[in-house]
C-alpha cells in the first residue's frame, strides 16, 4: 500500500504514515482518496494532451502566415480561435481540479485538519525507567585507539 499524501511504501497494518503522518484509516475506510489522486492525474494528463497540440497548431499557423502561405487576416483569426479554445479547455480542467480538491477536503483526506488538536498525557500514565546497575561503557572505548605520531627525518639533498 502507498501513502496517498507522500507516496511512501507502507504495510497494510498501519493507521498513520511513518513518513508524513497522514491518517491512513481514511484510505482503508473510504478508499476514495486514492481514486481522487488518480482523478487529479487524469485531469492533469488531459490538460497536457490538449494544450500541446493546440499550441502546435497555433505555432504552425504563425509559421504559415510568416511564409505567406495563408492570408494574415485568416491566420490571425485561426490563431485567436485556437487560443480561445485552449483557454476554455484550461478553465474547464481547472474547474474539475477544484471540484476534485473540494471532494477530497469534504472526505477528510487532508493530512491534518485545520482544527487538529493534541492533548497531553495524564501524569498517572508516566513511568520511569529503572536506573542501570552499573554504568554502560561507551561503544567507542573498545573500538578506538590512540595514535602516536611517527617522526621521520628529512634528508636534504
Amino acid at each position: 500500500m502507498d501513502c496517498p499524501t507522500c507516496g511512501a511504501q507502507l504495510s497494510q497494518a498501519l493507521s498513520y504514515c511513518n513518513r508524513c503522518g497522514a491518517n491512513l484509516s481514511l484510505v482503508k475506510d473510504q478508499g476514495g482518496i486514492k481514486a481522487h489522486g488518480k482523478a487529479v492525474e487524469d485531469v492533469m494528463g488531459s490538460m497536457i494532451v490538449t494544450a500541446i497540440p493546440i499550441l502546435g497548431i497555433i505555432l504552425g499557423a504563425l509559421v504559415l502566415m510568416k511564409k505567406g502561405h495563408i492570408a494574415d487576416e485568416l491566420g490571425m483569426a485561426f490563431v485567436i480561435l485556437s487560443a480561445l479554445t485552449l483557454l476554455v479547455l484550461e478553465v474547464i480542467f481547472v474547474g474539475q481540479l477544484r471540484r476534485i480538491n473540494k471532494g477530497v477536503q469534504e472526505a477528510g483526506g487532508t493530512a491534518q485538519p485545520k482544527d487538529f488538536k493534541t492533548e497531553e498525557l495524564g501524569s498517572g500514565s508516566l513511568r520511569s525507567l529503572a536506573a542501570p546497575v552499573e554504568p554502560m561503557p561507551s561503544v567507542t572505548e573498545q573500538t578506538t585507539r590512540t595514535l602516536e605520531p611517527i617522526y621521520s627525518e628529512h634528508k636534504a639533498d
